[in-house]
């Protein structure tokens, strides 16, 4: 599989992204965001009931991994459609992202422990 190596780095950074987002937002104890578009992910940290873009290489979009694509996103059981932002604050969210394509299916879930795991589905 010429891109295998490829997608699983760029799994591993979405992974890692969620996983900063959730841990900064514990730290700093105000809320983070995991944005998830067609294009790619992003961090936004909220600031006076607004949103903006992280500065730094954290702010950076991650492009999707080679040949997937963004199938469902699922936020505490509520299906969301466009563009998604999960919230971290005080309690952490329940969600699974699936990313499918290429005969393959991921999903990036966060559990109630606030762990953030990726697997491969298929």
């Amino acid at each position: 599989e010429p891109h295998e190596a490829e997608r699983r780095s760029l799994l591993q950074a979405w992974q890692m992204q969620a996983a900063t987002a959730a841990r900064r937002a514990r730290a700093e104890a105000r809320p983070w965001a995991w944005e998830i578009s067609k294009d790619g992910a992003r961090l936004l940290i909220g600031d006076d009931e607004r949103w903006q873009a992280v500065r730094g290489d954290a702010g950076q979009v991650l492009p999707l991994p080679p040949d997937l694509q963004v199938d469902r996103v699922d936020l505490e059981g509520q299906i969301q459609d466009g563009v998604r932002r999960i919230v971290f604050a005080a309690i952490p969210p329940l969600f699974v992202v699936e990313l499918a394509g290429a005969g393959q299916r991921w999903q990036i879930a966060g559990r109630a422990n606030g762990r953030i795991v990726l697997e491969r589905l298929q």
